[in-house]
């Protein structure tokens, strides 16, 4: 006797529907109605669809008292209060100089806020996630060496990395400086107990003019000085890259492919690291007239690979359905520059990775670039390294001084169509704490005169109506981060702090 699919017990079904991605269970539930009685009371199906939905993954490292009904509210409370740019407790620290924080690199990962100080010798952060009945403690970390840039992967390796050198970025001669990569746990400060060599000399000469850019992903960390690309694996010590070639930018797609920038070409090409060869293929920007050139620079991001180290938090943004945004300037020798940012999402851009027998090749713009991708005019007050993405949102400082925040996830983006086509034209909705942007209101105003074609990848887009105005704005999964700096006449600091807005329970 045969046994239906329909015949086995709910909880048997609940465990293999678990096993389905959203737009499975999707048509499961416009297939049958026991299937969709059983998805719909379903806690567990329910979480997994709004995982999904959200583009997070669920931390099986996170509190494992949580049961799937709770791990769900939160996930809500979470998506709300990023939708409404309304959280759940906002919170102000002072700082003893926030002229510091502005002035110099400050970075956001896994509740942990850091700057460099004036000194450019110590590195000063704060927890923002420790208790609220507490006074908040300043921490610190003083080198006898110059620390020319930092990089934090605090929730997933509880890592803090810091180039050093024995003389400041500026200084215009040093033919015996050294650079160093330290590796720090940031939970005790000491060397990284994972690093085999928590400090690694790298083997670089001192230049008139000394370029520093780092990314971490996993085990991996890609340091690029002076156009020179040195790829470790800092668990084992391992230079496992070495190239030369005018790049201006590196970012991680994964713990296995890079995507280097190089301004000269105006392309993006995609690397294997287990393959130092070439390219597997490179991405063409769009053709440039002559006398016109690009430079690209990338802008710091959250997460930084797959969580490792233990969290509270019940889910993390998908670091596969992450923004990468490159901030691109185009100068055109007969007319002004133009600064803009191109966003494109990274699955989008690991998709472009070609198999074995097509490798090398070479795409141009309107090949791969139009449907997964938008171009922003620069309107917003950005400094050289905020954190200002994390998942598939951006949050920006506009010139005004208010936030603006950007929805890149796909499902926000076709609800918000839905809600918009309910809606009269009737200007730019708000609603008191929040204003609607439209789309085209942040776009290159010439794109298509620039480019030829233009760019569709979808957004929402929300800025704050209040009335204070910031310097500064970062994120993270749970923290936006406001640093205002409120200064006299002369200079004088009367009061530095951060207006830091927790986004979930």
């Amino acid at each position: 006797m045969s046994i239906h699919f329909l015949d086995l017990p709910s909880e048997i079904l609940v465990l293999i529907l678990c096993s389905l991605d959203l737009p499975s269970l999707i048509a499961c539930i416009a297939t049958n109605r026991r299937v969709k009685s059983i998805i719909d009371g379903s806690t567990l199906l329910q979480y997994r669809m709004a995982t999904q939905t959200a583009c997070v993954e669920d931390n099986p490292c996170g509190d494992t008292t949580m049961t799937s009904a709770q791990r769900l509210v939160a996930l809500q409370k979470r998506q709300r209060a990023f939708a409404e740019l309304l959280p759940s407790s906002i919170h102000t620290i002072p700082v003893d100089n926030a002229s510091d924080i502005l002035s110099t690199f400050y970075m956001l990962s896994g509740g942990i806020f850091a700057f460099r100080d004036s000194s450019m010798k110590v590195l000063r952060w704060i927890s923002l996630s420790s208790n609220e009945q507490q006074a908040p403690v300043w921490k610190r970390l003083e080198l006898d060496e110059y620390i020319l840039v930092f990089q934090l992967a605090v929730p997933e390796e509880d890592l803090l990395v810091v180039v050093s050198s024995t003389v400041p970025l500026d200084a215009n001669t040093a033919s015996n400086a050294i650079i160093k990569l330290r590796l720090y746990e940031m939970s005790t400060q000491s060397a990284h107990r994972s690093a085999q060599e928590p400090v690694i000399n790298v083997p670089i000469a001192w230049v008139d003019w000394l370029y520093v850019d780092l990314d971490v992903c996993g085990p991996k960390i890609a340091l690029l000085v002076h156009h020179r690309l040195f790829v470790y694996d800092w668990k084992l010590g391992r230079l496992q890259m070495d190239l030369n070639n005018d790049y201006s930018a590196a970012t991680f797609l994964s713990a296995e492919v890079l995507l280097l920038t190089r301004s000269i070409t105006g392309s993006l090409e995609l690397w294997d690291l287990e393959d130092a060869a070439g390219p597997k293929v490179v991405l063409k920007l769009p053709h440039m007239d002559e006398g016109c050139e690009y430079h690209v620079s990338r802008v710091e991001s959250n997460p930084k690979g797959s969580h490792t180290s233990p969290s509270r938090l019940p889910s993390y943004a998908s670091f596969i359905d992450s923004l990468v945004v490159l901030q691109v300037l185009l100068i055109n020798r007969r007319e002004d520059s133009q600064n803009m940012f191109l966003i494109i999402p990274r699955r989008a851009l690991l998709q472009q990775v070609p198999s074995i027998e097509n490798c090398g090749q070479e795409r141009s713009w309107v090949e791969w670039g139009p449907p997964v991708s938008r171009w922003l005019h620069d309107m917003y007050n950005t400094c050289d390294w905020p954190t200002i993405i994390c998942g598939q949102r951006c949050a920006f400082l506009m010139f005004d001084g208010t936030i603006l925040l950007l929805d890149f996830n796909p499902y926000a983006y076709k609800r918000f169509l839905l809600e918009q086509a309910e809606v009269k034209e009737d200007g730019r909705p708000t609603t008191g704490r929040i204003v609607l942007i439209p789309p085209l209101a942040l776009d290159v105003p010439n794109e298509m005169e620039l480019f030829g074609v233009h760019s569709q990848l979808g957004y929402v887009g929300r800025k704050t109506s209040n009335v204070d105005a910031y310097d500064g704005v970062m994120m993270d999964e749970e923290w936006i981060v406001a640093v205002k700096d409120t200064t006299d006449s002369d200079g004088e600091i009367i009061f530095g702090g951060l207006a830091s807005w927790l986004k979930s329970d």
